[in-house]
């Protein structure tokens, strides 16, 4: 449907439009995740790390990559999204991603600056946080938009105050091991 409508505009704006779609369906889908409680179990282990770092952005449970999988070959097509937007999307999704999962240091106004676009470190530690109100925030995958569209925009003052992971998992080091990670979402 949207496809359609989209049909007699230039190729590079149905490109464009495309990508922020895509970007808008990573929002509501990790909103999803988090208000839904048996997908939450599987997510819960990518909030699961102490410290966060690149490798923090491609720590998935296989039940999440599964479950998001099929909500993709379900949702896409509707909003009339092709492989080479999706491929595109990716490319620019990975390097964000590692990017705002980073220990890199940035210093706090080249962050504002960013943060304007697209997703940062300091906007999605807060999402890492052990406070519940703070996981429920932030769900921006590239652009910072949408959080503040829908209500969802937090920051801390001093990111590096934040304490990361989930408040039931402070004294688990189960998790830790990746049989633990496999296994924390039937506990």
């Amino acid at each position: 449907m949207i496809h359609h409508l989209r049909s007699s505009w230039p190729a590079w704006i149905q490109f464009a439009i495309g990508l922020v779609l895509v970007d808008l369906w990573m929002y509501a889908w990790h909103r999803i995740n988090h208000s839904v409680p048996l997908l939450w179990c599987f997510h819960a282990v990518h909030h699961s790390d102490r410290e966060l770092d690149a490798t923090s952005a491609v720590r998935f449970h296989i039940g999440e990559i599964v479950f998001s999988g099929i909500a993709r070959l379900l949702v896409l097509p509707l909003l009339g999204i092709s492989l080479p937007m999706l491929l595109v999307y990716e490319l620019l999704l990975q390097p964000v991603i590692l990017f705002h999962h980073s220990n890199l240091r940035v210093a706090r106004s080249a962050d504002g600056a960013l943060r304007a676009v697209i997703v940062t470190r300091w906007m999605h530690w807060v999402h890492h946080s052990v406070l519940r109100e703070e996981t429920n925030s932030n769900y921006g995958s590239v652009l910072s938009v949408w959080d503040r569209l829908f209500g969802s925009f937090r920051l801390r003052a001093e990111p590096s105050q934040i304490e990361l992971g989930l408040s039931e998992d402070v004294s688990e080091q189960s998790w830790r091991t990746l049989f633990g990670m496999f296994l924390r979402p039937f506990k």
